[in-house]
């Protein structure tokens, strides 16, 4: 059987610490429609007196398959499944293992059939499956397995070899007890390496349309392959690939009387929205005389035995916290213990969520972005306002409230601090984060959003990187907005400072408060950086002498006399009144090409000379030339 043809996808797993061979190690994702069917392996299995533990639907049609092979070959690879026989299948009875039920496709390279072991083994920590040393094996059977193209097959246990090695000494046995809390079973289903035969081998999954690995199965699914640079188990999530779920289903039967241990498991730590207390819940075996809730090694609570859940006082914003809840055989935390479950929670602060943004007034606002920062709000709506790059979800964000002390426009900025990759939203009022409330967002500060719905202009402060960012809202007295600010994505890290201008047209003696035209009002544009060196509230660039370019001799008409004043200007010394005004191509110097460009417009239909022109007006443009003066302009 030729497998080079059945090959959908490969991806490299090897570490920096993988030994190199000599054909490369893949993990391969089989097309298993090119296979024809094939009927069901070692017919079926025995009837038994229990109900067959299924931690995964068995759902067709049957999806790709993982292995890790090499031209088709595998090599040694283990597939695990752990099963809580009491926390997750109340089988309060000893047990003995029957048969166990798997998907996979099989074709040995000589066309017969390919060795596979079934191991059974206890996980003395439970869990997760592993590390290697906390797996005792206590059962192992070689099979002959025969063509399988991607079908359900059964291994009927005590029909191969049992104990191929000789390892177990006579001791192999498929009897279960019940097992401690920290305890579960492993089923191990094992290839050894067929390179050398030219088999192949790959595990089927559940169909990915018809089954949710976060809903639909009992625990995770596990891989190992020290060829691939997989040495201890790893669930298959962690490698990418969450849809990959292993069905080993496992018939039994019961063989006598079993009492599950008293416990407590399943510990799920969920901080509360909006504040930095935690919601603590968690399962539990009776009888179970108390729990006592223990945070960073100081007990905060002991709960009745019945209690399944716990609301802790508040954390400390941006710690790293240990939350251990421990079992008691008697009330009021007394007695033996049972067993404990821990772990590690990361607080965010409460301004992570909307319902508790945070007040803020004009002025700079430090923050800090760690991993304790979750991302809590939905992403943008880019029909209302968009991100110009990549994604419209700003993560890791805070919220913040702003309520307006005076109409006008008001500046957000994080140009001003530290700079990471921000971005920032402002919403109509600080009781909702929907989207559709947004009224202005922006991400790169300095180029402005260029994507539809209402976005940002691109800043003119000299402060902005491209990675800050920066908006102006237009605010009205008594009202409040809420701004969001994060990161442009999940791996974005650091500290910044915000900046809130709440924007007052300063009285400007050259009329408006928008001198320069450019949409935004002068004292903001003098917030953002622009300069007022006499402090007039008028930006400078608004107070230089009023001219018309290409009137270089300042006499109120565009004509040939112009052109010749520049030239005699730049090549015999002559002087004209306004240099701005000579500059034709305002580049900001004064060369030959000032009085071509003038020419070519007046006899040639060039291009006119950039504003101000044809009326009189001010130089937009930063340069170092200067007008000193200009009759023919008021």
């Amino acid at each position: 059987m030729n497998l080079r043809g059945l090959l959908l996808l490969s991806a490299r797993l090897r570490s920096a610490t993988t030994p190199l061979f000599m054909a490369p190690m893949f993990v391969a994702l089989l097309t298993l429609a090119l296979f024809p069917d094939s009927a069901l392996g070692q017919g079926p299995c025995p009837a038994t007196s229990g109900t067959t533990l299924s931690p995964v639907p068995l759902n067709q049609p049957f999806g790709a398959a993982v292995s890790c092979n090499t031209g088709g070959a595998h090599a040694d690879t283990s597939y695990y499944r752990a099963f809580d026989l009491c926390g997750d299948y109340a089988i309060t009875d000893s047990i003995e293992l029957r048969c166990i039920t798997s998907a996979f496709t099989s074709v040995a390279g000589g066309g017969g059939t390919q060795p596979v072991r079934v191991r059974l083994s206890i996980d003395l920590d439970g869990a997760a499956v592993g590390p290697l040393a906390n797996l005792i094996l206590f059962y192992e059977e070689e099979f002959e397995v025969p063509y399988n193209a991607n079908q359900l097959f059964n291994f009927e246990l005590g029909t191969g070899i049992v104990d191929p090695d000789g390892i177990l000494g006579g001791t192999a046995s498929t009897l279960v007890g019940c097992l401690p809390s920290d305890q579960t079973l492993v089923v191990e289903i094992f290839t050894p390496d067929g390179s050398a035969t030219g088999d192949g081998f790959f595990m089927a999954i559940p169909d990915p349309a018809q089954t949710d690995p976060t809903t639909d199965q009992i625990g995770d699914s596990f891989f190992a392959a020290d060829q691939c640079g997989l040495f201890e188990p790893i669930d298959t999530a962690s490698l990418g690939l969450p849809s990959n779920m292993w069905m080993m289903d496992i018939a039994w039967d019961d063989v006598g009387d079993c009492v599950c241990p008293p416990r407590i498991s399943d510990l799920v730590c969920q901080q509360s929205a909006g504040t930095t207390r935690w919601d603590l819940t968690w399962q539990s075996m009776p009888p179970v005389g108390s729990f006592q809730v223990e945070i960073d090694g100081t007990i905060e609570a002991v709960l009745d035995g019945t209690a399944l859940s716990y609301q802790t006082d508040p954390l400390s914003a941006y710690q790293l916290q240990q939350i251990i809840v421990t079992a008691f055989e008697n009330a009021g935390a007394t007695g033996n213990i049972i067993n404990a479950v821990e772990s590690s929670v990361e607080t965010a602060p409460a301004h992570s969520w909307f319902e508790a943004a945070e007040p803020i007034t004009a002025g700079d606002t430090n923050f800090s972005i760690t991993s304790a920062v979750t991302t809590t709000g939905p992403a943008l709506d880019p029909a209302v306002c968009a991100m110009n790059v990549s994604n419209d979800q700003i993560h890791h964000d805070l919220y913040y409230c702003f309520t307006v002390a005076t109409s006008g426009d008001v500046l957000v900025s994080t140009c001003g601090g530290p700079t990471i990759n921000t971005r920032l939203a402002v919403y109509g009022d600080c009781a909702r984060d929907d989207p559709s409330a947004v009224i202005m967002c922006n991400d790169e500060a300095a180029t402005g959003s260029t994507a539809g719905g209402t976005t940002a202009a691109g800043s003119n402060n000299p402060a902005c990187t491209n990675f800050a960012a920066e908006l102006i809202f237009e605010a009205t007295q008594g009202e409040s907005y809420l701004i969001r600010l994060g990161t442009f994505n999940s791996n974005e890290l650091g500290d910044g400072t915000v900046t809130l201008i709440d924007c007052l047209a300063a009285p400007n003696p050259a009329g408006g408060t928008d001198c320069n035209a450019n949409g935004i009002l002068d004292s903001c544009d003098i917030a953002a950086g622009a300069t007022d060196d006499n402090g007039n509230g008028i930006l400078d660039q608004c107070e230089t002498t009023p001219f018309v370019r290409g009137d270089a001799d300042a006499d109120g008409a565009i004509n040939l006399v112009d052109a010749i004043a520049i030239l005699i200007h730049l090549f015999s010394g002559g002087t004209i009144p306004c240099n701005d005004a000579a500059d034709i191509d305002d580049d900001g110097a004064l060369s030959l090409p000032d009085p071509i460009g003038l020419l070519d417009y007046m006899f040639s239909n060039g291009p006119a000379p950039p504003p101000p022109f044809p009326a009189c007006g001010i130089d937009l443009t930063v340069d170092a030339l200067e007008c000193d003066s200009f009759e023919a302009c008021p």
